[in-house]
């Protein structure tokens, strides 16, 4: 009988031990998931950049990127035209004489991304008749990332219109399913939890009674 009231109670200690691991690891997957999803949330309608450029003449343009979302599928550099073209195309034609060099560097001044747009650069797409992507690059898990725009060759069909250089989080769908996956881990792990911690009470009750049966 003593042997039996042993076991049961090394059993109840087992279940106990994994219940309570299987809680904290349910509640902090839940925890980091919905952090995730706030990030998520906030990156979709993100400006990490936004300042005044003139893309017509030469020059050189410093900034930095405000926050940082890295599992993102890209981050775009965005040239926003008012007034607008008459078209897309026509917004597309205005920029194809431009070449642009983008660095991203860190704090130290190391250099994390280094892109060029040249002329006629068949990555530039007009997004509407005032709006074109510049550049498109893998975000960096890093904030406070500071950014050198240089201006190689202008455009001179942008001269006399208001320019404004933005950028934005591209979101493929995958993040988000990122976060639903966390969810469903973290209410498996809280139900598992919760049936073990039931298991384990109920073995520590059949301990207690089969020793003062004794």
């Amino acid at each position: 009988m003593a042997r039996h009231v042993r076991v049961l109670r090394l059993c109840a200690l087992i279940a106990g031990v994994l219940a309570f691991a299987l809680l904290v690891f349910g509640v902090w997957v839940f925890i980091s998931s919905c952090r995730f999803e706030r990030d998520r949330r906030g990156a979709l309608t993100a400006e990490p950049v936004r300042m005044r450029v003139d893309l017509s003449t030469r020059g050189e343009y410093r900034g930095t990127f405000q926050g940082a979302f890295a599992t993102a599928h890209a981050e775009e550099i965005l040239l926003n035209v008012a007034p607008p073209f008459e078209s897309p195309e026509n917004a597309r034609s205005a920029t194809e004489g431009l070449a642009l060099e983008l660095k991203v560097a860190d704090t130290s001044g190391r250099v994390l991304r280094n892109r060029t747009s040249g002329k006629n650069d068949y990555l530039r797409e007009a997004r509407s008749a005032g709006q074109v992507l510049l550049f498109s690059f893998a975000p960096v898990d890093r904030e406070g990332l500071g950014f050198t725009l240089t201006v190689v060759e202008p455009s001179p069909a942008l001269q006399g219109r208001s320019q404004q250089l933005t950028a934005r989080y591209v979101l493929c769908g995958v993040e988000k399913a990122g976060a639903m996956m966390g969810f469903a881990v973290s209410t498996g792990g809280l139900l598992l939890g919760v049936i073990l911690t039931a298991v384990a009470w109920q073995l520590f009750r059949r301990s207690m009674v089969g020793n003062k049966a004794r």
